[in-house]
């Protein structure tokens, strides 16, 4: 399962998602995801991503940056 757990509708979304799961219902592995809207997010978006992120335990510094530029996909 994946939830949204931030997003403007017009800028960004912060994706969580439950990739496998303990027997209890608690997730085991986890991913979440920054999607934008444009090829470059401003610092301003950045940042309210991080907070949300650590305001639910996870650690934004898991994320990696995939690149957007034309030539580079």
């Amino acid at each position: 399962p994946q939830w949204v757990l931030s997003t403007d509708y017009s800028h960004y979304a912060v994706i969580y998602g439950c990739t496998s799961q303990n027997e209890d219902g608690t997730c085991r592995t986890y991913s979440s995801t920054l999607w934008s809207r444009a090829r470059t997010l401003s610092r301003h978006f950045q940042r309210k991503a991080h907070n949300i992120l650590s305001s639910v335990c996870l650690d934004p510094n898991d994320m990696y940056k995939v690149d957007q530029n034309h030539g580079r996909c």
